[in-house]
């Protein structure tokens, strides 16, 4: 939370301005009580630890990304942007994406797939239940 601080202070912000809320908490717990509060964002960036240290452990990882996208999905607005990454070099960036893909119909919520960059960060546009994207959505 010291770093936080001190990141802000560095860039002119005021740390203690209720806009920026700094909280250390348990990521699901922090997603849920968001929900329960009707709170939503434009973006959110989930940038978890390794979920995966090798190809054992691929599955439970694969199932960690996909329920950290689930709690976060119903946060953004339709329009939102997700970034997501995951830094478990034994999960391909294919299957990070399935995942990822899969949390967004547990939502019925579409979204576009922007682009991978190492370690993979893929970033997604989110459209919302009722919008069906077309090619301009994609610009």
């Amino acid at each position: 939370m010291d770093l936080s601080a001190a990141n802000f202070a560095r860039n002119g912000v005021d740390a203690d301005d209720p806009r920026y809320p700094h909280l250390c908490s348990d990521v699901f717990k922090a997603l849920e009580g968001f929900a329960g509060e009707q709170r939503r964002f434009d973006l959110i960036i989930l940038d978890p630890p390794k979920f995966a240290a090798s190809s054992v452990g691929l599955e439970r990882a694969l199932h960690a990304y996909r329920k950290l996208s689930r709690a976060a999905v119903p946060l953004l607005e339709a329009g939102g942007m997700l970034l997501t990454f995951s830094c478990s070099g034994a999960v391909s960036p294919e299957a990070f994406q399935r995942a990822v893909t899969l949390a967004l119909a547990d939502h019925r919520r579409r979204g576009g797939w922007f682009g991978a960059w190492r370690p993979r960060l893929i970033t997604w546009s989110i459209w919302g239940s009722a919008k069906v994207p077309t090619s301009k959505d994609w610009r």
